[in-house]
């Protein structure tokens, strides 16, 4: 239900990583463009808050990330199964997301990652992100890609 948007009105920037199965193991999505994200992201709100009322609040989270729009104007969500991390993945994927970012224009790109995930901070960190700091518990990152 969180990722509806995305496939739905930007299919262009979602990837998907499949094991040898063809079995979906992760995922890479992103809206390029924060202030046509933000007015077409609404109708969807409704659905998220009676599936999830966390992923409702994860969605005020980007009211925080708009102070950062001008600069980073793409923001991206990435999640790799656990017995697939480490394997190479996470890094396929978001340079299959950078790509396509650049080749749109997109000048920046930021994420926000709980701040007690420490394999995830550490990752967006060995990949080149820079930290633009932290509310709510969450670290923001930032690249330009």
């Amino acid at each position: 239900m969180y990722n509806d948007y995305y496939t739905e009105c930007e299919p262009s920037t979602c990837f998907v990583a499949a094991n040898d199965a063809d079995e979906a193991v992760g995922y890479i999505i992103s809206a390029p463009d924060y202030r046509r994200y933000r007015i077409r992201f609404l109708p969807y709100l409704p659905r998220i808050w009676r599936c999830s009322r966390s992923a409702a609040r994860n969605w005020l989270f980007h009211q925080v990330e708009g102070r950062f729009a001008r600069a980073y104007p793409a923001h991206l969500h990435i999640d790799v199964f656990p017995e697939y991390q480490r394997l190479g993945l996470g890094h396929q994927l978001m340079d299959a997301l950078l790509a396509a970012l650049r080749a749109k224009g997109v000048r920046g790109v930021m994420l926000g990652c709980g701040k007690s995930n420490g394999k995830g901070n550490a990752f967006y960190k060995k990949y080149g992100f820079t930290c633009l700091g932290e509310a709510r518990g969450t670290v923001l990152w930032g690249m330009r890609p």
